[in-house]
């Protein structure tokens, strides 16, 4: 919304000559989520079960801890985003509807706007606008192919689109697993990377979700 801008716009003015030096504040974070949870859009259990599944994959996938750190920030930014939506028209809104309105509010650009707010979340705001490209080179804002989009961007793709379609309504389309691993095979080497995907299903053999916390993670 304008006053969603407004907010942002006055934030940035504020801090723009001390944000390099300044430390990620999570209180500013969680008011954040707070104001998003008020819409019907944001659940903490759900949150909290989306970071530890992505990163136990991305432990799971052994492709170093830097990668993790990078997933762990892209996920704290994620979805806020959303909250460029008029709180109206979100409190109406399905996950269906919501996903619809995407690029009309420009979450992408909410969200990277707010990662270069702050000095723990500013490393990622390069890899934030990457999240709308697909695998086939399909997608936006550059057009960006395969191992062009940067694999933590890749994996965070895919833990939050299923973590979408299994999630209950109004955060999730209340798909079954069947259902989900269904739908995203289907986009397989095209919205996503096809190796990952496929590496992603085996990972989920097994695996149970929690919202025990790891990794030292705060929400």
């Amino acid at each position: 919304s304008e006053k969603m801008l407004d907010v942002l716009k006055q934030a940035e003015d504020e801090m723009y000559l001390n944000k390099l030096n300044m430390k990620c504040d999570g209180k500013i974070l969680e008011v954040l989520r707070k104001c998003l949870a008020d819409t019907g859009h944001f659940n903490h259990e759900d949150a909290l079960r989306s970071v530890n599944l992505a990163l136990d994959f991305t432990k799971y996938l052994a492709i170093g801890w830097e990668t993790i750190r990078t997933v762990y920030r892209l996920l704290k930014l994620y979805p806020l985003g959303m909250l460029i939506i008029p709180a109206d028209v979100m409190r109406m809104a399905s996950s269906h509807i919501a996903d619809k309105l995407a690029d009309k509010y420009d979450y992408v650009g909410i969200e990277h706007r707010i990662a270069m707010m702050f000095e723990d979340t500013a490393p990622v705001a390069h890899y934030v606008i990457q999240i709308d490209e697909k695998w086939d080179g399909t997608g936006k804002p550059a057009g960006l192919k395969g191992e062009e989009i940067n694999i933590a961007v890749r994996i965070t793709k895919i833990t939050t689109t299923y973590m979408k379609y299994t999630s209950h309504e109004p955060f999730g389309y209340a798909m079954s697993k069947d259902q989900a691993k269904a739908k995203m095979m289907a986009e397989s080497g095209k919205i996503f990377d096809p190796e990952l995907l496929e590496n992603f299903f085996e990972f989920l053999e097994g695996y149970e979700m929690r919202t025990s916390v790891e990794y030292g993670i705060e929400l």
